[in-house]
């Protein structure tokens, strides 16, 4: 909903809903040996459900001083009741003296919530030069619960009931922004920002001290929010009356407090640790051309790398200092041009073409060249095409994703039965969307 106030604020308020119903089965193989019964892992179903609210002020005056201040809210809950690892057979391989196939089940549920409140402002110190800042303060709450956890005992040949689990953390945090920007001339601006970023935090399932060494490292009841501070700068132009358009910007990340896989040293117990650090660094480049009346040429070029600078020595961490983020493309291109012409009063028809190349990466940390998981996702380019029209009412248009078909395999779980993820093949649809 939106309301405008005159001469002070547009308000918009916005509420999202939505729940999904997922599964995952994996085929893990004969644990057992050869010949005995395949193993599966199952959660199914996976139900999951998210709801978001926001109310947001953003000033409408001609004032020097521009301001937005907000309200946010999200409750997120995913919910896996039935969670097993079993292995068709298994009972019959024991003569059925187990009276189940099941090897694990259990009952696991997770939640978290947010409430935050931001403001953001600028103002016109001189023509052309404008500061810019603002805070976002948040509240965060997770919770993490596992009720009827069963697992085989191999010794005992009996199924061990673990007592049902609970854990909840909490925490009260802030980010913010801050940048100078300068216009000599319309179509001319240099700017600067720096801003903390950061990713909540949820609990451990496994936490407290340890019971074979209390001196050890005690894990904490859940793990805080990893957190960024980004520099950027660059500069925006355009020339010969907005027909060519030519970015700049350089950025550079450090990143502290990593949320990282962590196991302790004495009891090997696992968790969720804030370890370590790192830092990203690049350069993006952009362009957009309108050569002909109707006709728009547009390309991205990002060149960056990133690698963790420092890792703790008083827990295990699957990382080594100098190894490269995984999932970190240090190339990526896309470009591609779209044609526009006038059908009837309030309507256009358009023809889009785009193409994207992507980097190869590592799929987890190398440990130095020691992690025999490690292995290099493959570099892949797409091509896509839409035709459409845009009308008063809204847009239709005809697509088509991944043209050639390309099955590139563009991550490599080695942990995994089924290791390998491909792109999605060639695929064609109709997007219908209305507007009001």
């Amino acid at each position: 909903m939106d309301y405008q106030f005159d001469q002070f604020a547009d308000l918009t308020i916005s509420s999202t809903y939505q729940t999904s119903k997922t599964g995952l089965n994996a085929e893990l193989g004969p644990l057992l040996g050869p010949g005995t019964p395949n193993f599966i892992s199952e959660i199914d179903p996976i139900k999951s459900r998210f709801f978001v609210q926001e109310a947001r002020l953003v000033s409408n005056t001609s004032s020097p001083f521009q301001w937005v201040a907000g309200l946010f809210y999200i409750d997120r809950k995913t919910r896996s009741p039935d969670y097993r690892i079993y292995a068709p057979g298994l009972d019959a391989l024991f003569g059925g003296f187990l009276g189940s196939d099941n090897f694990f089940s259990t009952d696991i549920a997770t939640g978290s919530t947010e409430l935050a409140g931001y403001g953001d402002a600028s103002f016109e110190i001189a023509s052309g030069l404008k500061l810019r800042g603002g805070v976002r303060v948040f509240r965060t709450t997770s919770d993490y619960r596992e009720r009827g956890r069963s697992t085989l005992n191999f010794v005992t040949f009996s199924y061990d009931l673990t007592p049902d689990f609970e854990n909840e953390a909490e925490g009260t945090h802030s980010s913010w922004r801050a940048g100078i920007s300068y216009e000599p001339r319309p179509g001319l601006l240099f700017y600067g920002n720096v801003s903390k970023g950061f990713r909540v935090g949820q609990v451990n399932a496994n936490f407290g001290p340890s019971a074979v060494d209390p001196t050890d490292y005690v894990i904490p009841v859940g793990y805080e929010p990893d957190t960024t501070i980004n520099y950027e700068a660059g500069v925006k132009s355009s020339f010969l009356d907005g027909r060519v358009t030519l970015n700049l910007a350089g950025f550079y990340i450090d990143w502290k407090n990593i949320q990282i896989d962590g196991t302790r040293i004495s009891d090997f117990s696992t968790f969720i640790a804030n370890a370590g650090s790192a830092s990203v660094k690049g350069l993006e480049f952009e362009t957009r051309l309108l050569p002909a009346e109707g006709v728009s040429l547009y390309g991205t070029v990002t060149v960056q790398d990133g690698k963790i600078d420092s890792v703790p020595t008083n827990i295990i961490v699957p990382a080594a200092v100098g190894d490269r983020l995984p999932g970190l493309a240090r190339w990526k291109l896309s470009g591609g041009f779209e044609y526009r012409w006038t059908v009837g009063s309030t309507t256009e028809a358009y023809l889009r073409a785009d193409g994207q190349f992507t980097d190869a990466s590592p799929n987890t940390f190398a440990q130095s060249g020691s992690n025999p998981l490690y292995a290099v996702n493959s570099d892949y380019a797409t091509v896509d095409a839409s035709v459409g029209i845009d009308t008063d009412w809204g847009n239709v248009a005809l697509y088509g994703e991944n043209l050639t078909n390309n099955d590139a395999v563009i991550l490599k779980n080695l942990s995994a039965a089924n290791p390998f993820t491909t792109l999605r093949p060639r695929t064609f649809g109709l997007r219908v969307s209305i507007r009001r």
